[in-house]
């Protein structure tokens, strides 16, 4: 019966994540949660459902990462370009 009613629950899942916007991060708060609790049940671990949910965020996940580390490479290079370099001779 669970896995049942995660299934008829992914559709809807998708669906809304499906309308976010591509830049949107406002859904990760539920893939953790629904991750967690998924990852610990003993029958519902690894199962179509939590095999489901991960395919489905896996792309948020990559673009996620790919945007942080842009960010902290632009952070790093301005942070540079400020610094002045001086020899102390």
């Amino acid at each position: 019966h669970e896995e049942i009613f995660w299934s008829l629950f992914a559709v809807d899942m998708e669906h809304v994540i499906d309308q976010q916007p591509i830049e949107s991060w406002d859904s990760f708060p539920l893939f953790q949660l629904l991750n967690d609790y998924l990852r610990l049940h003993d029958t519902l671990s690894n199962g179509r459902f939590h095999q489901q949910l991960r395919d489905t965020f896996a792309p948020l996940v990559i673009r996620y990462v790919d945007l942080m580390e842009s960010c902290i490479a632009q952070s790093i290079h301005k942070g540079f370009e400020k610094e002045n370099w001086k020899s102390k001779t």
